[in-house]
């Protein structure tokens, strides 16, 4: 499922103009990216929650040469669905 899609069944659900759910949708994963760049967590009860970590610098290795570089630290963004969205994929 693709924006396109999402914002169409949202605004189909809704009765909201594709381009006011286009907005709001925007709105919304901006806060997520800003809080989440700010080191908070955010928590959608049910659905999951987004963090962050830092990653530690580490030694890796070139694919094409097979000779050890050094990857520096970094920041990553983790996803972990909440109980509703975890019993919602099982079969």
């Amino acid at each position: 499922m693709n924006q396109d899609e999402i914002v169409a069944a949202v605004a189909n659900r809704t009765g909201a103009t594709k381009d006011e759910v286009r907005k709001i949708l925007s709105v919304a994963f901006r806060l997520i990216v800003e809080a989440a760049a700010a080191d908070r967590v955010v928590r959608w009860r049910g659905f999951g929650a987004w963090r962050t970590s830092v990653r530690p610098e580490r030694w890796a290795l070139n694919p094409r040469t097979g000779q050890k570089v050094r990857a520096p630290a970094r920041r990553v963004v983790a996803f972990r669905p909440g109980n509703w969205f975890r019993t919602s994929l099982k079969a």
